[in-house]
């Protein structure tokens, strides 16, 4: 998740914390001496629902700060499979395609193999 912000002490440090079943510190980022921040974030497993990301630095003022902002949380995102999985997969795939067209030939082959010994028994 995206996240940026303003208005904080230049060249201090915020601590990004994710508000959701458990209190969980996700990141944190180094304000530019325009008093902005721009980072990524990567917010815990939770479950869809809304939640809260705060910010917490100093202002530009010098005293202490929060800043929080709800987030709508609208489902799990799983990770990628791990690379051995993936060349399963591929493995998998590539004897599909060319098993699919070998029995669709034979069974082919087969089916016009019995019309055939029928149509000739007939005559």
């Amino acid at each position: 998740m995206r996240l940026s912000g303003a208005g904080f002490s230049p060249d201090s440090q915020v601590k990004i914390v994710f508000e959701g079943p458990k209190r969980v510190v996700v990141g944190s980022a180094v304000i530019g001496s325009d008093g902005k921040f721009a980072t990524s974030v990567v917010v815990p497993h939770a479950r869809p629902g809304q939640d809260k990301l705060q910010v917490v630095g100093t202002s530009s003022s010098g005293r202490p700060t929060s800043l929080a902002e709800p987030v709508m949380l609208l489902a799990a995102v799983t990770r990628p499979a791990p690379d051995g999985n993936r060349h399963v997969a591929e493995a998998v795939l590539i004897s599909l395609s060319i098993a699919i067209p070998v029995i669709t030939w034979f069974v082919l082959q087969v089916l016009g193999w019995r019309h055939g010994r029928l149509r000739g028994g007939d005559g």
